[in-house]
């Protein structure tokens, strides 16, 4: 498999796919909860001022954001193993 060819390219904020806390709570058994914090926020085995209790919503999935990145910023291959 040869290496990905890296390119530019703009993000850009879309406000049809925002939703507030009512969206949220009326529509939880129809939606994908998306946890982006580290893992040991997640797993509650850490705690910070700014959150009131350990762990996730019930049903979150985790995906922290920060291991989706290069250093230099590049969005990560999938598998780094096959470069």
């Amino acid at each position: 498999m040869s290496k990905p060819k890296y390119k530019a390219f703009k993000i850009e904020k879309n406000n049809n796919i925002i939703v507030n806390k009512d969206y949220i709570l009326t529509n939880l058994n129809n939606i994908i909860m998306l946890d982006t914090r580290e893992t040991k926020y997640y797993f509650g085995t850490h705690k910070t001022n700014e959150m009131p209790e350990f762990g996730h919503i019930s049903g979150a999935k985790s995906s922290y954001t920060a291991d989706k990145f290069l250093k230099d910023g590049l969005l990560r291959p999938q598998d780094l193993n096959d470069y």
